[in-house]
């Protein structure tokens, strides 16, 4: 077998490695692209939507002993085919116990009866209400002006962990940013400005669950420092209650949110209407739809009346601080292991991965606690990829040094048979060095 034979076959199994690292890659990055969204896509398992720091809403019971001021009226126990008008004696009643503001987290999208319509437009004017915004109009837009109107989206997309909040966002055809539904009932609420600021906040959740208890149910079972929110069925308020007393202490001056927590009644589990995924269940992956949009709402007003707020680490340097503490405990890992005796090396090296995970674990949920949301996604994506390509890539670097060594001996053999074949043997190998 002739010379160049021989190097042809020393290059295939740098070659198979390489073909094979390039179609893994390919591979990889088509199955992200086409799995379903209802199934627990790669990318959500490494980077979207599992995050290290949710562990943090787990084992901080501080945040659940939060006062809870706001409090929530269901609309899925009022009667479905007679809802505004329902709706317009829940407002009114709601309005005779003097509360500071009332959000209302329906769109209102298109008419239908006229009187009703009217009868409600009249008492949405009222400037202690604020309404819900999305894509389209509300038809009472040219009822109330625009900064009672706030945007009630989330910053997600759909099927996502709601784990952030909008200061402000542009709604719809607008070129404006419309501050977000809790900050404009914050405003209402306190009088203090609305954060002018675009972009959105890493939410804090005080709440676990659903995130709410009938509070007419559970008199004297629940304090404001609950971790959840209390409310009341849309349905009592517009019937003659008999504890109208309790009603009166627990609405005056109250922050109130109106929205849907279940139908017919609060507690109805089968409902996932208007459900979103939060951090707080213990489920990391795959979560159940749990949360109502108006509890979400009620935490971020929370966060903004106790002027809470969590870095949320966005950027280019945030990233590099990222990656520079992955590699860290990647290359400490590595280090241990090198330098531990032959005789230990099976049961020290089961322990050092799990010992360095949960330390990187609660270094994260430390900085959560002190308000600073690091992304962690990559973590768990470049971990995966280092204990996937280690191997493959010790294996490519052996092969490597072996076929160096082996060019340095050819050039050392043909250095007797030929000069000028020497000379030309040698740029290559220090062209291949």
């Amino acid at each position: 077998m002739d010379e160049s034979k021989k190097h042809d076959v020393r290059l295939l199994p740098l070659i198979v490695v390489v073909v094979l690292l390039a179609l893994s890659g390919w591979l990889l990055e088509k199955l992200t692209e086409r799995l379903p969204a209802e199934l627990i896509r790669i990318n959500e398992l490494a980077v979207a939507d599992i995050d290290l720091s949710d562990a943090a809403y787990q084992i901080n019971q501080e945040w659940n002993q939060t006062k809870k001021s706001v409090i929530l009226v269901n609309t899925g126990s009022l009667d479905q085919g007679n809802f505004r008008l329902e709706l317009c004696q829940l407002i009114s009643n709601l309005q005779s116990y003097n509360p500071r503001a009332i959000g209302l987290d329906i769109v209102f999208e298109e008419r239908k009866d006229p009187l009703i319509d009217l009868e409600l437009g009249a008492l949405l004017k009222n400037n202690n209400i604020v309404l819900a915004r999305e894509d389209s109009a509300s038809i009472f837009k040219d009822d109330k002006p625009s900064r009672l109107f706030g945007a009630s989206d989330f910053p997600i997309t759909k099927g996502e962990t709601v784990r952030k909040y909008y200061y402000s966002n542009i709604v719809g055809d607008d070129t404006i940013p419309t501050p977000s539904f809790a900050s404009v009932l914050h405003n209402v609420a306190s009088r203090e400005p609305v954060n002018p600021e675009a972009g959105h906040f890493m939410l804090r959740y005080y709440t676990r669950g659903r995130g709410f208890y009938d509070v007419l149910e559970d008199t004297g079972k629940r304090t404001p420092l609950d971790s959840m929110f209390p409310a009341i069925e849309g349905a009592a308020l517009i019937q003659d209650s008999l504890q109208v007393e309790a009603l009166k202490t627990l609405l005056k001056d109250a922050t109130i949110i109106v929205g849907h927590l279940g139908s017919p009644y609060m507690s109805n589990p089968n409902d996932i209407r208007d459900k979103q995924r939060v951090p707080t269940d213990t489920i990391l992956s795959n979560r159940l739809p749990v949360m109502p949009g108006a509890v979400i709402h009620a935490n971020a007003l929370t966060m903004l009346e106790q002027k809470d707020h969590i870095l949320d680490t966005e950027g280019f340097g945030w990233k590099i601080i990222a990656w520079i503490l992955v590699f860290f405990f990647i290359l400490l890992g590595k280090y241990m292991e090198a330098h531990i005796k032959e005789q230990w090396q099976f049961p020290i090296k089961c322990i050092i991965k799990p010992v360095l995970l949960i330390v990187l674990m609660f270094l994260i949920i430390w900085l959560m606690e002190v308000g600073i949301h690091l992304r962690t996604g990559q973590f768990l994506l470049c971990i995966a990829l280092w204990e996937i390509f280690a191997e493959p890539l010790t294996v490519l670097h052996e092969e490597l040094k072996r076929l160096l060594s082996k060019c340095q001996k050819s050039l050392k053999a043909a250095k007797k048979k030929n000069r000028l074949f020497l000379r030309i043997l040698s740029v290559l190998n220090y062209k291949i060095i």
